[in-house]
């Protein structure tokens, strides 16, 4: 044990030295009128209840979406199914899958659907790492997909309009569909359970988007891509049966905030997870997010390991809860 703590003390000197010295702005891309920002809820329920700080996180599929470079601390065949409902207006499922061998080669695919026939969007990510001594790197792609203004309007709500006025309205109606790639790196170290992480997303994208109406009055299409994302994070044991997660996340464009992500998870016998977290953006308003959460898993059974998980946020702008089931082989 004591001959890992120098090796300890350098992750930790290197996490400090990393959320102390303010980040380039060089490479980051300013956002336009018009955002092309597709759905970013957090990878799931277990990360979602540590505050969403998950760039150093080895805890399982969803440590992947947040860093490519954690596909190689997957220990496990590993399948999981999330569902979220967000501030009571949206939903979405996700769907992953992902392995790492004893070669030191890890991979995650995530598959995310959320929206409505008013705005629906699609997440493809596959991720692929390799891990060389204590040191990962992982490269992620995705592919992006979104139709909006399938929805029908229901002529009885507007008695108010006669039956020309509400056939021009329909025949007016703006819809469309965009399709476009992202991609990103990231990198991992770790010394034990302590690990310092750096996942940089969102440094190539392109977006299409497509739009007009049914009648071909209005036809327009053009291209964006998405914010710059940077963050720097480490994962810090506490005992033998808990873990601390931070993440900081710097401001790459002026209109937006610093914002610091913290959770704490306590297992209790092997079974029972117990987790609370928070984020916060450095702007000196009241706009934190508070999260508590747990998982429960189940003793293996001819080698198969069941497990649930549960996430609740609490926010300015309302509440949100996921769930989700994982299995392990």
């Amino acid at each position: 044990m004591f001959d890992k703590l120098p090796v300890l003390e350098a992750v930790l000197t290197l996490l400090v030295v990393a959320l102390v010295v303010p980040p380039s702005n060089a490479g980051a891309q300013p956002l336009s009128a018009i955002p092309a920002a597709f759905l970013d809820a957090g990878p799931g329920p277990r990360l979602a209840a540590l505050g969403q700080a998950g760039a150093a996180s080895d805890l399982g599929l969803e440590a992947v979406w947040s860093n490519p470079a954690s596909a190689t601390a997957l220990q496990q065949v590993q399948f999981s199914f999330s569902y979220l409902q967000q501030y009571d207006l949206l939903e979405h499922g996700q769907f992953g899958f992902g392995f790492s061998t004893p070669g030191g080669w890890g991979m995650g695919l995530h598959f995310r659907d959320s929206g409505d026939e008013a705005m629906r969007e699609t997440v493809v990510q596959m991720a692929l790492a390799r891990r060389v001594g204590r040191l990962s790197v992982g490269l992620s792609g995705a592919l992006l997909l979104s139709r909006f203004g399938r929805n029908q309007i229901n002529p009885d709500a507007l008695v108010v309009f006669d039956p020309v006025e509400i056939s021009e309205g329909m025949a007016n109606q703006i819809s469309g569909d965009a399709t476009g790639l992202t991609g990103g790196i990231g990198v991992r170290y770790a010394a034990g359970r302590a690990a310092l992480g750096i996942s940089a997303r969102n440094i190539a994208s392109l977006i299409q988007w497509n739009s007009g109406t049914a009648s071909g009055s209005v036809s327009s299409s053009y291209n964006e891509g998405l914010p710059f994302v940077l963050v720097v994070g480490g994962q810090i044991p506490a005992g033998r049966h808990g873990l601390i997660l931070l993440d900081y996340v710097p401001a790459l464009d002026n209109e937006l905030d610093e914002r610091l992500r913290a959770g704490i998870q306590v297992t209790l016998a092997e079974l029972l997870a117990l987790r609370v977290g928070t984020e916060r953006s450095l702007n000196g308003q009241s706009d934190e997010r508070l999260t508590l959460g747990f998982g429960l898993r189940l003793p293996a059974v001819a080698g198969v390991t069941l497990a649930a998980d549960y996430a609740y946020a609490d926010s300015f702008l309302g509440t949100s809860q996921q769930v989700a089931l994982r299995v392990a082989f």
